[in-house]
């Protein structure tokens, strides 16, 4: 269909006009239209947008004379709120306090500064933390209490406890849940009709990972929120030429901006929305330059440190750049095709449904409605399409995979979904299958609902873990030509319960040897010991799970949750647990010269650890004929031992002993105990033990990276 100049794609329908169907046509008064008359008929305003501008164009808030087109959005936001908060106690979250519970503490111990600790997060999310501390305020300044350390002392422990985190939960699931209104009006802002706006509403209502992701204290969902306001905003804007609503866009895309500082990039569509159709190069410039300076001032508003405290601020984002380029345990994936590849698995097997069937469906729907959108108006794809098109290729060329990360580009995937849906439907020439796929699609999102329902309800009983215990049971006799190995921890229950299958064998050695075709285990016997090492962003990592549904494992692998029953291939056996498996014991003997470590120099004998924590055997030359030993905890500090006289040429016996479990470390030159130490020893995570070199740990800034005598190993014995 052809377009006008600064037209964007048409609605389907206006009362005023009096359109109708007929089949895959339109008509008029009876009559079917042209495609050009039917383009120069739908010029006139759309039954929405007429609510929200003025006899001349302009915009105003709206008077709700519309009835149901107003209330209708109440449904799915109730609804998605009601899923939130039913599962609201979900257990534990690691990211909850960080930059965030800890930042309103820190103010509060500092005398009430109104400034965070930090900001790896900005400043949207202490002001929403900072908020549901107001009722504990409110009642301090009633009774009279306004000292700063008497406030510090009475509220401390409101914000420790965990009545405040629930109470910050909701907080965070109300904003997202507006997320919902939000896609629906902008929907029909975009002239569609409101069943359409309701789909992708209902879409995004009864998605997993919508719905598990707004219960976290987390700046994402708010993130999403904004993006989905400033959307709406800029449709606004877009379709009624409105200043005004091109103002407001800009500063919920600086409080998007504040909530995640990747919400910049929501600037883009603003940005095209100008320049798309400028009066004149001269109202485009001065229009982007209002939209930066609104903008920036919203996003300082939010986030004041970023002037106040430059350096602050600066090592804080420079931090989490860091993070995100480098990767992050086993979220890291290499940036690019492959990083990419595993966003579109996410989305296209997770995103629109738990049933891989539907997601895999509504992801072609998405794909369609792009077509619809680019087929109508290439102006108005761009403005729909380039935020989360350049959003998604920022993110593939980071080395860090979250998937959190990627939500606020989903309310623009569940529209596409609406529109492809629609879109289909109206290119259907017989009436029984527009019929089929209306009551496919009314199936689907009853099927994602009751999904939902019995999600929720697995974390509303997450502590009765007889009804878990009772599915896998179920399990085991349903396929009972299958060999299930049983981890030493849930063998214990099982027999226990009473309960023991002729196709359950228990697990007697660490190494895997007995033949099987299932390992079921407790996730703290199996998962959480390798949590740093596990890779996650990979479907299909668990064959059954039995437990609470509060997040998808497959994506959050190293879940600090509740505990539940997880059912694993060999494969991944395989490739988790037995590369990883602890060390025990560590026993080294050999010879060492220290002709080459230089005066000054702290050189590596023997490191253990991960690349974020270690242990160092190494020496410290005094002078040229000195050297001592040390033993270095990360995060402790050193253990010293023993001075020694070398003279050039000396070659000495070294004898090391590390016990990981009982936490003893022991060395010995020459016979003699040069080292006695008693404390905790990382274990080694991937078994990494190096010999004359550190490649892990933070302190390898403190202790070089290569021994700079020489080494020669005599025995090595490692017990795991």
């Amino acid at each position: 269909m052809g377009e006008q100049q600064n037209q964007p794609f048409q609605p389907f329908s206006n009362p005023s006009l009096k359109l109708g169907f007929q089949g895959s046509r339109l008509a008029s008064n009876g009559g079917p239209l042209l495609e050009g008359e039917l383009e120069e008929r739908l010029e006139s305003k759309e039954p929405v947008t007429e609510y929200l501008t003025d006899p001349k164009g302009r915009f105003r808030f709206p008077s709700f004379r519309g009835g149901l087109i107003w209330i209708a959005p109440v449904l799915p936001f109730l609804a998605f709120l009601l899923l939130v908060y039913r599962g609201i106690d979900f257990g534990v979250h690691w990211d909850e306090n960080f930059n965030k519970i800890d930042s309103v503490a820190y103010s509060l111990q500092h005398g009430f500064t109104l400034l965070p600790e930090e900001y790896s997060y900005p400043g949207v999310n202490y002001w929403l933390t900072f908020s549901a501390l107001t009722p504990d305020l409110a009642r301090e300044f009633i009774h009279g209490n306004r000292d700063p350390e008497g406030l510090k002392n009475a509220l401390l422990p409101v914000l420790r406890g965990q009545p405040f985190k629930l109470r910050l939960r909701k907080i965070y699931g109300f904003v997202t849940a507006l997320t919902a209104i939000w896609i629906y009006f902008a929907v029909l802002i975009w002239g569609r009709s409101w069943l359409e706006a309701m789909c992708a509403a209902l879409f995004f209502t009864f998605s997993w990972e919508m719905v598990y992701h707004a219960r976290w204290i987390a700046p994402d969902g708010i993130l999403m929120q904004f993006g989905a306001l400033t959307f709406l905003l800029l449709s606004l804007a877009r379709r009624t030429g409105s200043r005004k609503a091109l103002y407001f866009a800009a500063i919920a895309a600086g409080f998007a901006c504040g909530s995640k500082y990747p919400g910049a990039l929501l600037l883009l569509p603003i940005l095209a929305v100008i320049w798309l159709a400028p009066p004149s190069w001269r109202h485009g410039l001065r229009d982007s330059a209002l939209v930066l300076a609104i903008f920036g001032v919203s996003y300082l508003i939010t986030t004041p440190g970023t002037i106040l405290q430059p350096f602050v601020f600066y090592k804080s984002v420079t931090f989490q750049m860091h993070v995100y380029a480098t990767g992050w345990y086993g979220y890291s994936v290499h940036p690019g095709v492959e990083h990419l590849a595993r966003m579109l698995i996410y989305f296209g097997t997770a995103l629109g449904s738990t049933f891989k069937v539907i997601a895999i469906l509504l992801m072609a729907f998405c794909f369609a409605g792009a077509w619809a959108l680019i087929r109508e108006s290439w102006r108005s794809a761009l403005i729909v399409l380039i935020f989360p098109v350049v959003y998604l290729l920022y993110f593939s060329t980071q080395a860090a995979m979250i998937v959190r990360n990627y939500l606020v580009v989903a309310p623009f995937l569940f529209i596409l979904m609406a529109r492809g849906v629609f879109w289909v439907n109206s290119k259907l020439p017989w009436k029984n299958a527009r019929a089929g796929l209306v009551a496919g699609i009314v199936l689907l999102i009853a099927v994602n609902a009751v999904d939902q329902i019995r999600a929720v309800a697995s974390v509303v009983r997450r502590r009765h873990v007889s009804v878990f215990e009772q599915a896998f049971e179920r399990y085991t006799d349903a396929h009972s030509n299958w060999t299930f190995l049983i981890s030493p921890g849930l063998t214990r229950e099982l027999k226990a319960r009473n309960f023991w299958g002729t196709n359950l064998i228990a697990q007697n050695d660490t190494k895997f040897n007995q033949p099987y075709q299932v390992y079921a285990s407790y996730y703290s016997e199996s998962v959480l010991p390798y949590q740093f090492e596990w890779q996650t962003n990979r479907p299909g990592s668990f064959g059954a799970v039995f437990g609470p549904r509060e997040v998808n494992l497959d994506y959050y692998t190293g879940w600090w949750g509740d505990d539940r029953i997880v059912c694993l291939s060999p494969a991944k056996v395989r490739e988790n647990i037995l590369p990883n498996l602890r060390v025990k014991r560590f026993h080294w003997t050999g010879e060492v010269s220290f002709d080459g470590v230089a005066v000054g120099a702290r050189d590596p004998l023997i490191v253990t650890g991960d690349p974020h924590a270690g242990n160092y055997l190494y020496v410290l030359r005094a002078d040229p004929q000195t050297v001592q030993l040390f033993w270095n905890r990360q995060f402790v500090g050193d253990t010293a031992g023993p001075t020694l006289h070398t003279e050039r040429g000396q070659r000495h016996s070294l004898v090391v002993d590390i016990d990981f479990e009982n936490g003893k470390s022991e060395a010995q030159i020459d016979g003699v105990s040069v080292l006695s130490y008693r404390g905790p020893i990382y274990p080694s995570r991937r078994s990494r033990i190096e010999i004359g070199k550190n490649t892990v740990g933070g302190a390898k800034d403190y202790v070089n990276g290569v021994f700079g005598g020489t080494i020669q190993e005599t025995s090595r014995q490692v017990d795991e």
